[in-house]
């Protein structure tokens, strides 16, 4: 499937959230009663009375719709929004709910029927979606309204709705894309193999041993430009395999070949330009080995494949592992690269108004998804500087307006061919996920179920499908590529490794 933000949804439209309020644009006063003329929630599936007499497109995939409310409908709902103050309003010489129906509505009359077409405009959106079969993917925005002839009113509604995306055949016809293929070879396989070595390598002090990429090191350091500390270059005592995130290249080049205990005085090392003020400085660090315990990496037998996997009894089988594995991921690989093409293809041809809020939410997502990944090592976006941050938000929302695009793209295309994902292929994928997770399928969908995934899982395998029937009627045209052994490498061998 063409590979989206972490977590992003295929793509779920969202209806109308009868308890979320709806954005009212008109600042409508509330009415003295306070809580009692405010947020008045509407009758789930209750039919309003009401006529569409107009329709404008607005930008950003919006139409405006002005919808006329007869005078009895309107009036009903005025009564009831009066008769709601009457039971709990406060009026001078009389109890709570007491007083004359006649003087309540003299004192609160404006006041409810300003508090009444806001109880009707959250429903009135869902009729008026549901009978211009239209998709709406945010809040309704309420804009005002306006009496109209015999009594009847005119509000105005804004809905941001999915736009239409006309596909046909000739949308879809003469697709043509070149991708390429990037042999797995002995080189890969040795590349992924050392990697292994070193994820199952130890640490030991060794006597006479000097310092060489890879090993271990504790040690501290103080930096002074003249006679001033530089505090951001200070460690006391740290121990670290990667002495170049807290030392300059200079300093972390003249650690090689250095035993423990080795004091070092280092004088005109060139520090880069401060964020602050551009400028840069030179420094004197003076550096001490604590500790140093050498990298010492397993032996290529049968007993390292042994030690990676119980499944492994030589290291050929390791090898004829690793070899099946970047295979796969080529062919993955190749097939994520077809997919993008093919969609770049389409968002050149196809052009409609992308809306917004599916816009911000993508981009919501992803920042917070990094804010957390940043969180897990200690650091936040706040403290990167606000040129850098701005640039980060941009570059987000950028990319998630392309992602939007390919999504209703995908969904578009999904609709004109025809494609869902039926229950057959819901039972297959759960079957296969119960057997990989070594549970019954039953249990497996009485999870999704619970976490109400279920849908979710329907709609990742509906995008699958339209990818796959995508790549298929594409013409693909695969290029061979030299072969290169860090091509296939992640830093790591899947599964039980």
């Amino acid at each position: 499937m063409l590979p989206l933000p972490k977590g992003a949804s295929p793509l779920r439209i969202r209806s109308i959230d009868k308890e979320s309020p709806v954005t009212d644009q008109s600042a409508v006063p509330a009415a003295g009663g306070g809580d009692t003329l405010t947020a008045v929630l509407d009758k789930k599936n209750e039919q309003i009375a009401h006529e569409i007499v107009a329709d404008e497109t607005l930008e950003h995939s919006r139409v405006r719709y002005t919808v006329r409310v007869p005078a009895q409908v309107f009036e009903a709902k005025v009564d009831e929004v009066l008769a709601d103050v009457r039971r709990q309003a406060s009026i001078p010489g009389f109890r709570p709910g007491k007083a004359p129906a006649n003087l309540v509505r003299n004192r609160y009359l404006k006041a409810a029927r300003e508090d009444a077409v806001r109880k009707i405009v959250p429903r009135l959106a869902e009729l008026v979606a549901e009978e211009r079969k239209v998709q709406v993917l945010a809040q309704p925005a309420f804009e005002g309204w306006d009496a109209a002839e015999a009594g009847a009113v005119d509000l105005k509604i804004v809905l941001e709705i999915r736009p239409e995306i006309v596909i046909s055949d000739e949308t879809l016809k003469d697709i043509a894309v070149e991708v390429e293929h990037i042999p797995v070879t002995d080189a890969t396989v040795a590349h992924e193999l050392e990697h292994l070595r070193e994820h199952n390598a130890v640490f030991q002090t060794v006597e006479g041993a000097v310092y060489a990429p890879g090993d271990t090191v504790t040690i501290s350091s103080e930096a002074r430009e003249g006679d001033l500390i530089l505090p951001e270059h200070f460690m006391a005592e740290e121990r670290t395999d990667n002495p170049g995130r807290f030392l300059p290249p200079a300093v972390v080049e003249a650690l090689k070949g250095q035993p423990a205990g080795a004091r070092l005085t280092l004088e005109n090392i060139e520090l880069p330009p401060s964020a602050n003020t551009g400028l840069s400085a030179v420094a004197t660090f003076k550096v001490t080995i604590h500790d140093l315990k050498k990298r010492i990496l397993p032996a290529l037998d049968d007993e390292f494949a042994k030690d990676v996997s119980d499944k492994f009894q030589t290291l050929d089988d390791l090898k004829a592992d690793i070899r099946k594995r970047q295979e796969e991921k080529e062919l993955e690989r190749r097939r994520t690269a077809t997919l993008e093409k093919i969609y770049e293809i389409l968002r050149e041809r196809l052009t409609f108004a992308v809306p917004p809020t599916l816009v911000q939410n993508l981009a919501n997502a992803s920042i917070r998804r990094t804010e957390q990944e940043l969180n897990q090592a200690g650091l936040s976006l706040r403290r990167f500087g606000r040129d850098l941050l701005d640039g980060y938000i941009k570059r987000v929302e950028g990319d998630s307006r392309v992602v939007a695009r390919t999504l209703l793209i995908r969904d578009a295309v999904g609709r004109f061919l025809g494609v869902e994902a039926t229950d057959e292929l819901m039972d297959a994928e759960i079957a296969r996920v119960a057997e990989q997770q070594g549970r019954k399928p039953l249990a497996v969908r009485a999870a999704l179920e619970k976490n109400r995934q279920l849908e979710d899982l329907r709609e990742e395998l509906r995008a699958r499908a339209i990818d796959e029937k995508l790549a298929t009627l594409a013409s693909v045209t695969v290029v061979e590529r030299e072969a290169d052994a860090h091509a296939h490498c992640n830093h790591g061998h899947d599964g039980e490794h």
